[in-house]
């Protein structure tokens, strides 16, 4: 419809601009949603293959040895035009590994239910999830991912991963959401309690030849691997109606993950890379928290002046419904300052 693409065309306008020495990539989610990130413009030949291969997105087998295809699909309006060529399919498919037997590791590879796999279990491939627990402390839980099978099952494991790690704050778990995702350099410092602390953010990742960490394409660009809106769009999609990506194993080769071994599973203290998982105020939680107060006040304020004719009294009881509001949210706002 034209109003629909007059819509997308003013969204397009209001968009941040573009930062110096950055290339935006567009494209679409599959709930429908049309997506922008901005990365760094150091790679052009990576920066297109990854647009190429979020374009293109993947069709995943469900059978051990399976093939992998890019079927053909409707390509929307986009910044950069990418186009998928048979000159770039052998790049794209060796730098961007899809689920087959013959560009993957096994690892990622899984016979469905009810079937009976011949080979040997993968190894498993360990991604560190971090979340803030107050203070100084910062909790961490890794999550094997060698079983998945696409980048929505990645999300999904992770948003349950978050929901663990903030499942003793219930009732502060309301008002926070995630608003960002950062990739990070963090060190073990209570293997008993997994607390953790960040030496470097928010966008480092492991050295091309560090050997205890397999992530692709080598070396990873464009950076960040994962933009961290698109991160948390895709987090918001668990339990919904759509599944993002179902289809693409784009995302999840770029994580990376360690081998083997889980971090608070070594003998000592040691330091390694992951994500954290950074929480703000739920914005339009707040703001329908002030509006109902807004409208109580002044409704308790007219029902008071009707029944009691004290309007002075009236005007008293709104102000103080306002002003235990506001206290509230302050202080909600100061103990949030702890969680970055």
């Amino acid at each position: 419809m034209n109003w629909w693409r007059y819509f997308r065309h003013l969204q397009r306008q209001f968009r941040p601009p573009v930062k110096p020495d950055m290339r935006r990539m567009e494209w679409t989610c599959a709930c429908g949603e049309d997506l922008f990130a901005d990365f760094q413009d150091d790679d052009p030949v990576a920066f297109n293959e990854l647009h190429a291969a979020l374009m293109a997105g993947s069709t995943l087998t469900n059978s051990v040895g399976g093939t992998a295809s890019f079927p053909s699909s409707s390509t929307p309006d986009t910044t950069t035009q990418v186009p998928v060529s048979s000159s770039s399919a052998s790049p794209l498919r060796q730098r961007y590994p899809q689920p087959s037997s013959g560009n993957i590791p096994a690892q990622m590879l899984r016979a469905p239910l009810g079937v009976t796999e011949t080979n040997q279990a993968p190894p498993p491939r360990y991604l560190a999830v971090s979340s803030s627990f107050g203070g100084i402390y910062k909790g961490l839980s890794e999550l094997d991912i060698s079983q998945l099978k696409s980048d929505a099952q990645l999300f999904m494991a992770v948003a349950t991963i978050y929901l663990e790690l903030s499942s003793w704050r219930r009732l502060r778990r309301i008002f926070l959401k995630p608003v960002s995702v950062e990739f990070v350099q963090l060190s073990v410092w209570d293997v008993h309690k997994g607390y953790v602390s960040i030496s470097d953010r928010p966008a480092c990742v492991p050295p091309e030849n560090e050997p205890n960490y397999d992530f692709a394409p080598r070396p990873l660009a464009p950076l960040p691997p994962v933009p961290p809106e698109i991160f948390v769009h895709y987090l918001g999609h668990r339990g919904g109606s759509h599944n993002p990506a179902s289809n693409r194993f784009v995302w999840t080769p770029r994580l990376p993950t360690r081998k083997l071994k889980r971090l608070i599973d070594c003998d000592v203290p040691t330091y390694g890379w992951g994500i954290f998982i950074k929480e703000g105020p739920n914005r339009l939680l707040i703001f329908w928290m002030a509006i109902l107060s807004v409208v109580c006040s002044v409704l308790l304020s007219i029902l008071w002046a009707t029944l009691k004719g004290d309007v002075q009294g009236a005007s008293g009881l709104g102000s103080l419904i306002l002003g235990v509001h506001s206290v509230i949210m302050a202080v909600f706002m100061f103990r949030f300052g702890e969680l970055s």
